[in-house]
């Protein structure tokens, strides 16, 4: 019937049509158990035919996010940055890192600043391997006190599982944007290191 709908109805019925917004502080039912859990979702991602470092024997930015302010409001909000790809059939020496908080991040450049949250360690076994490295951060402490956690969750290339950097405690300003950079350093050539995929899940 037109005209049926007015006011805020309408305009909730016509963010239905695409995709709405809902609270981060709405739960939803895990299977048919008690338990509950709030909404999660990536917030960034990559996908790309292969990203090479912009020059060799630096940390070369390959992918970098610009985290927007007030995500770490509340104890246990979280973000997990995944990055997978491929490095070439040779010996020359490869490694991929994770920083958070850089001064500057831009794709195709050195990156500067930041803390580092995952390493891969240098690799120089012949044979083209896949790689992933995965890092987390998660909000602990009173909210706006600038208090997180990283933790380095995994980093393999080939058969290779590089060691876990420990958890490293971060001051990440949480009232301001800060940047989160995937870096490859490629030693002898940028055609030994392609990122293909790269995301940032956020969790409430």
């Amino acid at each position: 019937m037109p005209g049926f709908l007015s006011g805020p109805l309408s305009g909730f019925v016509d963010r239905m049509k695409g995709k709405g917004l809902a609270s981060s502080s709405f739960l939803q039912q895990i299977g048919k158990s008690a338990a509950q859990a709030a909404g999660s979702g990536n917030i960034a991602a990559i996908v790309s035919a292969g990203i090479n470092p912009g020059s060799i024997n630096n940390d070369n930015v390959l992918a970098a996010w610009l985290i927007p302010a007030n995500i770490f409001d509340i104890v246990g909000r979280g973000l997990q940055v995944t990055a997978m790809g491929a490095v070439a059939n040779n010996t020359n020496s490869k490694r991929i890192k994770i920083f958070a908080g850089c001064t500057t991040a831009v794709v195709g450049s050195p990156v500067t600043g930041g803390v580092l949250i995952a390493d891969s360690g240098a690799y120089n076994t012949a044979g083209a391997a896949g790689f992933q490295i995965v890092a987390q951060i998660f909000k602990y402490g009173a909210g706006g006190s600038n208090t997180q956690i990283a933790l380095h969750q995994a980093a393999t290339i080939g058969a290779a599982v590089g060691s876990l950097i420990p958890p490293n405690p971060l001051t990440l300003n949480e009232s301001a944007p800060w940047l989160l950079a995937v870096t490859g350093n490629a030693v002898t050539a940028v055609a030994d290191i392609a990122l293909n995929f790269g995301e940032v899940f956020a969790t409430n």
